[in-house]
């Protein structure tokens, strides 16, 4: 323990300047954070958060490669060699760095943060803070860490720092090739631990044998085989996994059929894109009272009476199903050629729902204000005049669902009016959990509230103001499944999306 100390005494005076600059841009960052809350669109000479996180998660690099190169690994001409140092020692002595100078400031901010944005007190937060400093010390030191012991100098590590940056704009553009990798998340957890081991064995390596060519030969392999998996990775098969179909005699949450009486307007002028868009009009029952049904995801395929198949592959959606729902539109971006090939004649059709069923456990009736309100499960919330958007902060672990609605009458807002909605046709809108911040412990969303009359108006958003009611409720996730409707007989081109969308 002693040689441990001694070695992080001496970094910490060779390393003060790099550790005041990450300290100065820590404080820098949870300033602007707290000026965001209030001053969320207005940033006239003001630094923006996102900007500072940035450049904090850079001088925690810049600080992390500094530590480790005092301590050269690659070559065989290291000077530290020479004393009576042991790796497993040198290596501790890197870590409690890494704690000391990255973990204990930022735990010290979160908790400022959390006691600024009204979550007080903050020792029921103690162990999810905990809890995201594991996840950052995994996901970001320990890669900085590995960076260290594979360069021998800034010129090594910056280009290092390029190149893995580059890989991972490539392995983003190789997602976005994949499209149905934007609704399956299914692979992130076999990415993540690929990243872990090779970054683990890279540094224990390194200490323990300093066989550099070794180590970079292993990065860079965890690297494609990281590119293997986003690629490869069967993601229809994860989310028929994730998204059973129901066993037999099991009663579906939702029952959907097409609605005959639904068309989209004709097309006018001429269509020069390279898919079609077709809007298919359903109808919605018997989603239970105390039910929300959410379509996360939706698939449809589509077979022509001469033998001919067409897949959209499951792509992501955005609807929540209310037990007083009566319809649902949705939309999809068929192949031109395609569907010239077959607008004039009768296919069959299959359209598969990836669902998650929640449980309302009972709304909140919130009184709204010029100012913050707090929302029970939720945080602390907001609205602007005249604006058509709710703004949430939450503490650390944000609720996986939040449904906001309201029914209303005219209701005054500073000499204006919003458009009238009666109680039983409320107005409604909903936000789900998206990542974390493994650094922020103060997340933010917000969302808007769309006229609901038995069929969702996106393009009708309300105007909110200060007095409006509000419910607020979180549902609990209770089970997903898959739901399949088969529409035998359709004629595609019926559907076919005009330049204007009737939405009600």
């Amino acid at each position: 323990m002693k040689q441990v100390l001694h070695i992080f005494q001496k970094d910490a005076r060779h390393h003060w300047p790099e550790i005041v600059f990450s300290v100065v841009v820590l404080v820098g960052q949870s300033w602007a954070e707290t000026r965001s809350w209030s001053v969320r669109d207005n940033w006239e000479g003001e630094p923006s958060p996102q900007i500072l996180l940035a450049l904090l998660v850079l001088s925690w690099t810049l600080l992390m490669v500094r530590v480790i190169h005092s301590e050269t690994l690659p070559g065989d001409r290291q000077f530290w060699i020479t004393r009576p140092y042991e790796w497993p020692k040198l290596l501790a002595a890197k870590v409690l760095f890494a704690v000391l100078f990255i973990n204990f400031p930022l735990f010290i901010a979160q908790l400022f943060l959390l006691r600024e944005a009204g979550f007080r007190p903050v020792s029921p937060y103690i162990p999810d803070l905990l809890w995201m400093h594991i996840v950052l010390g995994a996901f970001l030191v320990l890669p900085m860490i590995a960076l260290g012991t594979v360069t021998s100098g800034m010129g090594q590590a910056g280009f290092a720092a390029l190149a893995a940056g580059l890989f991972a704009v490539v392995v983003a553009y190789l997602a976005q090739m994949m499209p149905e990798q934007s609704f399956s998340t299914g692979a992130d957890g076999l990415v993540g631990r690929i990243l872990i081991i090779a970054c683990v064995i890279t540094v224990v390596w390194q200490f323990a044998r300093r066989q550099t060519a070794w180590a970079r030969l292993l990065l860079v392999g965890s690297a494609a085989l990281i590119a293997f998996v986003v690629a490869a990775s069967p993601y229809r098969a994860l989310i028929a996994n994730r998204y059973p179909h129901l066993g037999g005699g099991n009663k579906p949450p939702v029952e959907l059929s097409l609605d005959p009486a639904e068309k989209p307007p004709p097309l006018v002028g001429p269509d020069m894109s390279r898919e079609v868009l077709i809007l298919i009009p359903l109808l919605v029952n018997n989603v239970p009272a105390s039910s929300r049904v959410a379509v996360d995801g939706m698939m449809l395929s589509i077979e022509s009476k001469n033998g001919t198949h067409w897949n959209s592959g499951w792509r992501p959606a955005n609807e929540m199903l209310f037990p007083d729902q009566k319809g649902l539109q949705i939309g999809f971006a068929v192949d031109k050629n395609f569907f010239e090939n077959i607008q004039g004649a009768t296919v069959n059709a299959r359209i598969s729902f990836a669902m998650t069923v929640w449980r309302d456990n009972g709304q909140s009736q919130v009184a709204t204000n010029a100012g913050d309100f707090p929302v029970r499960g939720v945080g602390v919330c907001s609205i602007r005049l005249y604006s058509t958007a709710i703004y949430c902060r939450y503490p650390v672990r944000r609720p996986p669902l939040v449904i906001a609605e309201t029914g209303l009458g005219v209701v005054p807002c500073d000499g204006r009016y919003i458009e009238p909605l009666l109680p039983d046709k409320p107005a409604r809108g909903w936000s789900a959990a998206s990542a974390e911040d493994p650094i922020d412990p103060i997340g933010s969303f917000n969302f808007g509230l769309s006229k609901f009359v038995g069929l969702a108006d996106r393009g009708s958003r309300i105007s909110i103001c200060p007095g409006t009611p509000l419910r607020f409720s979180t549902p609990e996730a209770v089970g997903h499944m898959n739901l399949d409707l088969n529409l035998d007989g359709l004629r595609i081109a019926d559907y076919r999306l005009g330049n204007v969308v009737r939405m009600e």
